[in-house]
Parts: C-alpha cells; structure tokens; sequence
C-alpha cells in the first residue's frame, strides 16, 4: 500500500503548504478533489502549487467522490450527490416511467463522463502539461470508455478540419459600414488555428494523464488509439458499485485477447510508474531502479517489492522477461520472413521437414514441434496452400497423414534458413559467452519443468 495526501484545493497557500509538509513524510502522491473550480484552481495556479508538487516528486489523482463541505443542498455537491444516489435507489422500487429510463440510460448509475472532461480540458489548455511536463494526474473511480472520443474531439476542435474552408466568413453584416470595418463579422474557423501550446492535446493526454476504471471494457479495446499508458484499472474497492467482489471475472471479461504486455501495464505496470518510489529507494535497487517509467516489467518488479512480495519480485521479473523477448524475438523473424511469404510458425514446420528427409507424419510432427495437433492442421493448410507441401496417405498406416515437402518448398526453407542465419541466428545482442550461458540457463530451466525428459549435461559448453 502507498500512502496518499488529500489535499484541499479552496485556500491555495495552504495547499502548497500541506503538499510540501505531506511530501517530507514521506507519501509520494497527493489526492486532489473532482469539480470543474477544483481543477481551474489547478490550472491556473500552476506556479504555486504545481512547483512544490513537481520539486516533492508527488503524483497527483482527482477523484469523483464529492468534494463539498456545505450544508446547503443548492451549494454542496456532496448534498447533491447524496440524492442522485438515493434516487437510484427508490427507482428500484416501483414502476419506471420513460424519464427514469431514459435518465439511468444516460448515466448508469456511474459518474458522468463531463467532470473528467472538464479536469483534463484545465489541465492541458491551462499550460499545466505543457509547464510541468513531469508530472502525472490520475482520474479516479470515472471509467474510460469516453477517452477515445474526447482526444479526437479535443484535437478537432484545433484543427481545420476536412471540408472546412478556412475563409467562411459568419457574422451580421453592416450595410453601414465600410467591407473592410465589419466586427460583426468573422472567419468561423479562424480559432481552429490559435491553440497555444506546441503538442496536441491528445499528445498531452497520453503523456500525462491516466484514467482508471473498473468494468469497462470498450476503454480497454480503445488503448490502441488513446494510448495505452492512459488507463489503468483498478477494483473500486470498497465502494457498492466496485468490482472487487469478483475482480477474476472482471479482469478475464475486460481483457480478454489482451497481450501479456498490455495487461501488465492496465493492471498496475502504469500505476506503479506514476507512483514512482523516493529517490533514496530507488538507489537501493540498483539496475531494477532505472527506466522505471519505460518499462512494465521493471515497474511490475517495483510493484511486488511495495506490497512486500521480495522474494518473489525476480521471478517475476525473469518470467516475465522471458516471455516478452520470445515475443519480441518472434516479431523480428516474422519481419525477416515476410518478404519471402513465411511466418515463423510456418517456417518451423518447413525446417523440421527439411531436416527428415522432406517429410513427417503429421502426428510426429505437431509432437516435435510441441504444438497441438490442432495448430500443426491449420499451418499445413495454409502451407499447402502456398504450394510448399503437400499430404499423402502413410503407405502402412491408413490412419497417418504425411506432410512432404514439395520442390518450392525446398527451396523457399532453404532460402529462409539463410535469412535468419544472416539477420538474426549471428547476432542476437549477447556476446558469444553470453549466448552460451543463456542457453545454459534455459536449458536447465526447461529440464526442470519437466520439457526435457533427457539427462543433460550442462557442464560442457558447445558440442564438440
């Protein structure tokens, strides 16, 4: 658990304050409250309470619970809040009229997607992003979905767009005056070309903005266009509406087709970056400590030492490694494929072949390639589609299929063996001692986990 300081927005000499004495104790992120005035105090208050901020290395979250300390129902949005919940709940009384439907359409019993528009409008048009480009504001308890339109709306409205003649004049013309004296008069678009900042606004959005949600799955589908830094989830724990009681089910749904990546870094890789640790905790985990932002897996690594998982955090950093430089190095052989139509997948199964004499049973050669038998069906169909091999029935076994080589496809494997000889096999970014240690290592890895039923002698360096 990382501590965090609710700060009060309504006196802003005392919110430096309290920023700067919270921060000497230690708590890395502070808590700001959610409303349109909040954030305009953010906003244009930048250079009082956003330098101790940046210089105290604090992260700061809005949150949509209410913020208001008034008593009158017309001035306290907690009044106010108070009763749109009970409203919801005396809706699940009685009969619903059409009004009541078309009210819980709109909202969902979620707060409305308005409030987190107007924080994120005063803090990237306010110059805030633009000043302080370090720091990082996180939403809290908004869902996300609506992110995706924003950004392109934001970045439309600063624009001129297509179609739009930027000489389309509007206005009330005066008969009385002079074409060339007309206020009244004015380009339509000419606003489109005066945003003062040098990014975009979405640009600023995707670097420093981070919006949490809890059941939404278009928000996740919607990472590839809004950034994939700017939503994390989180489980709204302990509220009614969170999700915590089935946080499994939750994530499985959202995330489903999901890269291992992506998910790390929604789940809380982004979270843990924002959250960065002190300096002097930084220091004392040496290389693990750097790029800390950058790089999931190392803020996953920071992750489980914060919730005290120590003895767990370099399996999880090696697991984890692993498994992305196997999706890394895949992505490298199917580049270096491509131009000659194969995949690595497609490639393995070509090679096996062209190692055995140009054929296989099926059967032995999904077992080979440690593969169910389903994909080995699916990569032969598309081999034998491109003409590199064909099936023939087993001449003693009726049951068998064989997979044979065909003359392209002899050709075309060997042509392929020498490209990723060429670009990938000589030099994977280790020293050649290092090759050898990492082959050692994993080979050991994999004997223990029962992938290799032979006894190994891991003692040797090359084979002779």
């Amino acid at each position: 658990m990382r501590p965090t300081a609710a700060i009060p927005l309504t006196h802003i000499p005392d919110a430096v304050a309290e920023i700067e004495r919270t921060s000497a104790m230690g708590l890395g992120a502070i808590l700001l409250p959610e409303g349109p005035a909040h954030a305009l105090l953010v906003a244009g208050s930048t250079t009082r309470c956003g330098r101790p901020h940046r210089r105290t290395g604090c992260r700061s979250s809005f949150t949509s619970p209410p913020a208001g300390w008034k008593v009158r129902e017309e001035t306290s949005k907690t009044a106010t809040t108070v009763k749109a919940l009970m409203t919801a709940v005396n809706m699940g009384k009685g009969q619903l009229t059409d009004a009541m439907v078309s009210s819980r359409t709109m909202g969902g019993g979620n707060t409305g997607a308005a409030s987190p528009q107007r924080i994120i409008a005063d803090l990237v048009s306010g110059g805030v992003c633009e000043r302080f480009g370090d720091l990082h504001f996180n939403l809290v308890e908004f869902s996300a979905g609506w992110l995706v339109s924003y950004i392109g709306f934001m970045d439309r409205s600063w624009r001129t767009g297509i179609g739009q003649d930027p000489d389309w004049w509007l206005g009330f013309w005066d008969d009385a005056r002079p074409p060339g004296d007309q206020p009244a008069m004015g380009r339509l678009f000419a606003v489109n070309a005066k945003w003062p900042w040098p990014l975009k606004p979405s640009e600023y959005v995707q670097r420093q903005i981070h919006v949490q949600f809890a059941d939404d799955p278009v928000a996740v589908k919607a990472r590839h266009i809004t950034g994939l830094s700017t939503i994390m989830w989180g489980n709204d724990y302990p509220h009614a509406e969170g999700t915590f009681r089935s946080s499994a089910e939750c994530i499985a749904e959202n995330f489903e087709g999901v890269s291992d990546e992506d998910r790390a870094a929604i789940l809380g890789g982004t979270l843990a970056g924002n959250r960065r640790l002190r300096p002097e905790q930084e220091a004392g985990y040496g290389l693990m400590a750097r790029n800390f932002d950058r790089d999931p897996i190392l803020a996953a690594y920071h992750l489980w030492i914060d919730n005290g998982w120590e003895d767990c955090a370099d399996g999880l950093a090696a697991v984890t490694s692993i498994i992305r430089v196997r999706q890394v190095l895949t992505r490298r052989a199917d580049q270096i494929l491509a131009p000659i139509g194969l995949t690595f997948s497609r490639y393995e199964v070509l090679v096996h072949l062209y190692f055995n004499d140009g054929e296989l049973p099926l059967a032995q050669l999904g077992k080979r390639l440690q593969i169910h038998q389903t994909s080995i069906t699916g990569l032969v169909d598309k081999l034998e589609a491109q003409g590199l091999i064909r099936r023939t029935r087993h001449p003693t076994d009726r049951r068998s299929t064989i997979a044979q080589l065909t003359p392209a496809g002899q050709h075309l494997v060997t042509k392929a063996i020498r490209r990723l000889n060429a670009d990938l096999f000589r030099d994977i970014g280790l020293s050649g001692d290092e090759v050898q240690v990492l082959f050692t290592v994993l080979t050991k890895m994999r004997h223990s986990w029962g992938d290799l039923d032979v006894d190994l002698d891991l003692t040797s360096s090359k084979p002779s």
